[in-house]
């Protein structure tokens, strides 16, 4: 009895380790912008959300379960980002709003996602702060 509970507290555990959802995300806001670009085209795209398991960005001619290559482009020097996953059309809303995954993504390149997502979430907060105390001083004088 006792090792049954056992064994569903670790198939529990390794479920949720292996869940994407629960990967650090971002919503590029206008300090740090990232550009997608989708198999050999070459318009970017604005990405609208980003995180180790997948990203989102507008594109009007891709369907559910098209598999191409991403190359994710970051133009904010402080915070670099020049990355091409695998990524897999999950959904699409109507409005052309494709939800990809990355089901193929590499250790190595799932580390540098995360590690670009805690970087430009630290980068907002000092611009904010910096604006913020720039606001304060032009108040006192």
């Amino acid at each position: 009895m006792f090792s049954k509970n056992k064994n569903n507290f670790f198939s529990w555990l390794d479920k949720a380790l292996k869940d994407r959802r629960r990967s650090f995300r971002y919503a590029p806001q206008d300090s740090v912008r990232v550009y997608v670009r989708v198999g050999g085209e070459a318009e970017n795209r604005l990405a609208s959300d980003i995180s180790a398991g997948g990203c989102s960005f507008n594109h009007p001619d891709l369907r559910p379960g098209d598999r191409f290559i991403v190359h994710m482009i970051s133009h904010t020097p402080e915070v670099p980002l020049d990355l091409m996953p695998m990524a897999e059309v999950l959904g699409r809303t109507s409005d052309g709003q494709c939800h990809c995954s990355f089901p193929d993504i590499m250790e190595k390149e799932e580390e540098i996602l995360h590690r670009f997502v805690l970087a430009a979430q630290r980068y907002e907060f000092q611009q904010r702060r910096r604006l913020k105390i720039m606001g304060l001083r032009k108040k006192k004088i």
